[in-house]
């Protein structure tokens, strides 16, 4: 078992491969908080947009993609040189990975033999939180999920400021964001729900409703939100927005509705009031982590209704300046 703080220099430069989605990596940030205290410069290796939302709101120093032809060779067993020589510039590293055993998990140990690696799912069933699974493995205790787990730059804040006004938010309506998509088919409510769900909403407490859609929604689904979100007053469509920019207007969020999927979690993590909704996928393991998040879970997603939702999201929506 590795404790990050003991007999841990403060100097020591350390790199991080995590090229899990975006919602599997937001998991992670406790001890990506911890590694990052311990670290004099930490690179993070991952996907692109994740690597530069950490970089941006500083968690890492340093981020390139995991996709890039630098570290193709780790996954060969014949490590380049030009790779090896990059890597020895770390004292240590850590991989978050679902296979302890892979050839990426042999190379960054021959390379670093000071390497952590953290399996990012158990093998078998269990009882415990992903993110407290993570935790244990490292020595670190199970946190309350009652924090901030990204803290968004005061200029980001200023920019969502600005872009909501341009949306035409008046600075006093609550803001309600809902993300309707989700990498899974099955993980999808019914459209048509959301879009009850929301004029429902807006007729009693009005809120400025912000629909988030990014890759992961299909073009045709982009349309219908698009078309709904024209037809009413008081809503924007954000489409294929840099996760920096989706980070900081759900700091700038009231509350934060949708399936279970990345953006949930980034909701979450930096402090938004989240009301996720769980069909296959067990929330007790995988909810994301926040001060405030609350879970609709049903076998089917299409076996909530639009007034389960309307109930628990109108005790959750603030009523005043968000």
């Amino acid at each position: 078992m590795t404790f990050l703080h003991r007999n841990a220099p403060v100097d020591m430069k350390t790199i991080l491969h995590h090229d899990g989605a975006l919602g599997d990596v937001l998991l992670s940030l406790p001890i990506m908080n911890s590694i990052r205290r311990d670290s004099a410069l930490l690179h993070f290796v991952g996907c692109a947009d994740i690597g530069d939302l950490l970089r941006q709101f500083r968690l890492v120093d340093e981020a390139t993609s995991s996709g890039s032809s630098r570290y193709a060779s780790l996954h060969a067993g014949e490590i380049d040189a030009g790779t090896a020589a990059f890597l020895r510039t770390f004292e240590r590293a850590f991989l978050f990975t679902v296979n302890g055993h892979s050839a990426l998990a042999s190379s960054l140990r021959a390379v670093i033999p000071r390497t952590t690696i953290i399996i990012t799912i158990p093998s078998g069933p269990g009882d415990r939180h992903i993110s407290d699974f993570r935790m244990r493995q490292v020595g670190l205790p199970a946190q309350k999920a009652d924090g901030r787990a990204l803290i968004v730059p005061k200029r980001f804040e200023a920019l969502a400021c600005a872009q909501l006004r341009r949306f035409g938010h008046d600075g006093f309506a609550p803001v309600l964001t809902v993300h309707p998509g989700s990498g899974g088919a099955t993980k999808i409510w019914p459209l048509e729900r959301f879009f009850s769900l929301i004029e429902r909403l807006k007729k009693l407490f009005a809120p400025f409703v912000l629909l988030l859609t990014g890759p992961a929604e299909s073009d045709s689904m982009k349309v219908r939100v698009d078309e709904f979100s024209r037809r009413q007053v008081g809503m924007a469509h954000v489409s294929d927005a840099d996760l920096t920019t989706v980070a900081a207007l759900l700091a700038r969020s009231g509350l934060f509705i949708g399936n279970d999927s990345g953006a949930g979690h980034l909701a979450a993590s930096v402090g938004c009031p989240v009301l996720s909704l769980f069909g296959p996928t067990d929330p007790e393991r995988w909810a994301p982590r926040g001060p405030r998040v609350e879970v609709i879970k049903a076998r089917a997603l299409a076996e909530i209704d639009v007034d389960q939702v309307y109930s628990l999201a109108a005790a959750l929506l603030p009523a005043g300046r968000n």
